[in-house]
This record gives C-alpha cells, structure tokens and sequence, in this order.
C-alpha cells in the first residue's frame, strides 16, 4: 500500500502569516467600537448567510461594513487556512510574467494562500486579474496582500469590479481560479439537470479563459456534485483532472442524466470532499471560532484542479504500483464495521474513489484509523469481485 496525502500540516512559517491576517486586518480597516462588540454575532449572521439563509443574501453582501468586518476577521483567514492545506499538493504550471485570473476572489483570498503556502513563486513575476463584485473588498484584499507581501512584491494586483462572465482582456491567462465562487449560484439549483447544466456553462467558460483551472468549492453535498459534474464537462473540452482523482475517467460518484430527464447511477449520498482535523491552525482563529459559538474541530471542501491537454492525471506517475492495484483515493473518516465472525476483533472501513468507482476499504481499526483523508493508495483487488450490498462499492481490504 502506498500513500500520499493531499493535506500536509501547515509549515511553521505558513502557519505565523496566516495568524498574522488579523491583526493586518485590524490596522487596515480598523474595527469600529460597536462592531467589536458585536464581532460573534455578526460572524454568525454571516454564516447563516453563507449556509442556511443563502436565499436572502444578495450579490453584494459584503458591501455591509459590519458583515465585511466579520467576513475579514473570521472567513478570510479560514479560507486562506484551507487554502494553505491544500495548495502545496497541487502542481499547477506557471512561469515567469504568467497571468492567474481569480474568479470571484472577494478579498483575495486565493493569492493570499497561494503566496503563503508556495514560497518558491514569491519571487516570480507573476500578474494576477483578480474579479469580484465589490471593489470594496477587492481592495481591503489588495492592501492585506501587500501588507503581507510588502510594496516591492513581484507581484502585480490588478482589480475588476464584475462577475465570471467579466471580460478578461490581454495575454491569456495560464491559470484560472475560483474559491468559494460558484456555490452561490448552484445552491439555489432545483434539480441534479439544472446543476449539470450550469456546470458545462461554467466549464466551457473556464476552458475558455485558461488551460488550467482550479476550482474550490465548500465540502457539502450539492458542492460535491457540482464538482463531479464540472469534472465531466471539462473533460469535453479535453482537460484532464489532475487532483484529487486518482483516474482520467468519467467521475464515478456523478449521476447520469439520460436524455429523457432521468437519473440513475452516482454513489447513494456519496460526495467527493475532503475533510481534516484543524489541530495546526492559529489558535487566535480557533478562539475566535468557539466565541462565536462555530468552534472548528474540522475543515471540508470539495475541489477540482485539471489541465487542458494533460495525458493522464499526475498522480498516476507518482504513485508506484503493481500491474495488479489499483490506485484510490480516500474520501471519508473512518467508521466502525462488524467483525467478520464472532469473537473477531472490530474493523472500520474508509470510502474511496477509484477507476473502479466507490471503494469500501476495510480493515483493523488501527490500520484503518491510521490512514488519512486525500491519501492516494494502492490497493491489491481480489479475485473474485466483492461489493457492498447497500452502496455497491467494491469492497477491498487492507492487507
């Protein structure tokens, strides 16, 4: 069994900057007496806005300056934690004088993870288009971003007041991102068509845009699924998905729509994301989470990173592996599962997605337990084929 993980814990200097977001945050847009008072609850209502009430927020909720103030405090550098766990795994490919366009980047929050958590591009000129519609929070943002990077960055900011259909003018972009963008619009979504349908919307605007494109969206269900659905309408437009999956293939958790409007397959309330422990972030943010009574034991998001042209996903190279396993990527916690005879030891199983589709890896509690969420492994398949009666997974144990 191999195994590389698609989270790794957050340098010690990574882990000073993204505590240090607060305070800049404070010296930038100084935080009024009355909002200081009132930070937890307005961090709540924010969070409410942002799940539950998703109906009543408008395009422009951080136009509110009580609300921007919670979103700076609490969201940003939340955001940019998350941000920082991943990032390092990914491999986008960029070279001097590149353009990245940021889709819905709010505050800047993908170019503040990305300068954190990749420090050998801090010194590469790189431009980045970032669009958003609030000027006012691209540009406290902008400031908290130089605030880190300092004035002389290699950096260049530039800011646009819009939307995802925006324009985007000038050299093409080699990359293209969006964090915690299009949630907002597929939430509201009816139906698992309607969502496909916004999703080949969307991939051909990104196909459009740049050869890679990385999305991030928040690690629950209708998230999921949206990103299994783009993953599919960008593999139309030849990109190939580099991470998380472990195959270049038609996602195996995604129903298929048929041409009448029916639906079948997908994996029975399975959904591609991703959650970790939050033991390494800044304790400042995690007090602040447990004053505003939304204390994070946890962090979850649900992404896609692909390459227009790739051959195969980059993870299929790095992972040795015999003619006989077959490769898969842990998706879930663990949990218990009944011995297989009496008197046996308990075992726990993992969800995994592989070529293959849903995997059920089980096992020894220990060895289970011990295995992490976005862990590429290999796995030996055994002859005959086994799968799991309520979900159809194929069923596989460690060995």
């Amino acid at each position: 069994m191999h195994g590389m993980t698609l989270f790794p814990p957050l340098s010690a200097e990574s882990r000073s900057l993204v505590d240090a977001i607060p305070p800049l945050v404070d010296r930038i847009f100084p935080l009024p007496g009355q909002f200081r008072r009132t930070l937890p609850d307005n961090i709540l209502e924010l969070s409410r806005l942002l799940t539950n009430n998703r109906g009543s927020r408008t395009a422009s909720y951080l136009g509110k300056p009580a609300l921007l103030s919670a979103y700076l405090r609490y969201f940003l550098p939340w955001n940019v934690y998350r941000l920082c766990r991943l990032l390092p795994s990914l491999t986008p490919r960029l070279y001097p004088h590149d353009v990245i366009v940021d889709l819905g980047s709010g505050p800047l929050t993908f170019v503040i993870a990305l300068w954190i958590a990749r420090p050998e591009l801090r010194n590469m000129p790189l431009e980045f288009k970032c669009i958003d519609h609030t000027q006012a929070v691209l540009d406290v943002g902008k400031n908290v971003f130089f605030a880190l990077a300092g004035a002389g960055s290699a950096w260049t900011i530039k800011t646009i007041k819009g939307d995802i259909h925006t324009p985007v003018y000038g050299k093409r972009p080699a990359l293209a991102a969006a964090i915690n963008v299009f949630n907002e619009t597929h939430q509201k979504l009816p139906h698992i068509v309607s969502l496909q349908n916004e999703a080949d919307n969307i991939g051909k605007r990104l196909a459009v845009l740049a050869p890679q494109a990385l999305v991030v969206e928040p690690g629950v269900p209708r998230s999921g699924e949206f990103i299994s659905s783009l993953r599919n309408a960008l593999i139309r437009k030849s990109f190939v998905p580099q991470s998380p999956c472990p195959q270049p293939g038609r996602c195996p958790l995604a129903p298929h729509v048929t041409a009448s409007g029916g639906v079948y397959g997908g994996a029975k309330s399975k959904w591609c994301h991703f959650a970790f422990p939050t033991l390494d972030a800044p304790e400042t943010l995690l007090k602040l989470s447990a004053d505003a009574g939304l204390p994070k034991e946890r962090a979850a998001l649900s992404f896609l990173f692909a390459v227009n042209g790739a051959t195969t996903p980059e993870n299929e190279a790095d992972a040795p592996r015999a003619n006989a396993d077959l490769q898969a990527r842990v998706l879930s916690d663990d949990f218990p599962l009944p011995p297989l005879a009496v008197g046996r030891k308990p075992l726990a199983g993992r969800y995994a997605c592989s070529k293959k589709g849903l995997v059920l890896i089980w096992g020894g509690q220990d060895a289970i337990g011990r295995l992490s969420a976005g862990a590429l492994i290999s796995l030996q398949v055994s002859k005959p084929e086994k799968r799991d009666k309520k979900t159809n997974a194929l069923l596989i144990g460690l060995v």
